[in-house]
């Protein structure tokens, strides 16, 4: 996941993640550092390196925190084993859009994420 562009308004504190769901309760995300373990309810930081967007623009790589359900569930595929999870935000980096079928998407790139709960998304 890339943003499309940068823009600037308000982090979101909590939203919606992507992930793929492991038997020993443990998440990993959908893509971008898949290598991860992440847990339900510690903080977790993601490694950070300069990355572009699809525009050009400049800006430090992180979790992409989609700001609303919706959005999650778009990109959710349940024939991969993904799941939604609602994640609190620490240390926003940056913001902007990802696109899907030429939607906007809200996204906070944050360097910490704290998974709450999975989500029920779907039929």
């Amino acid at each position: 996941m890339c943003l499309e562009r940068l823009a600037e308004f308000k982090p979101c504190k909590v939203g919606y993640k992507v992930m793929t769901s492991r038997n020993d309760g443990l998440y990993s995300p959908a893509c971008w550092n898949r290598y991860m373990e992440l847990p339900i309810g510690e903080w977790v930081e993601a490694r950070s390196e300069g990355i572009q967007a699809e525009s050009g623009q400049d800006y430090d790589s992180g979790f992409h925190v989609l700001h609303c359900k919706r959005d999650a569930q778009e990109w959710w595929d349940s024939e991969d084993g993904e799941v939604v999870v609602r994640v609190a935000v620490q240390q926003p980096l940056t913001t902007g859009y990802e696109s899907m079928g030429g939607k906007g998407m809200k996204v906070t790139v944050a360097k910490q994420i704290k998974i709450l709960e999975e989500v029920q998304v779907g039929t």
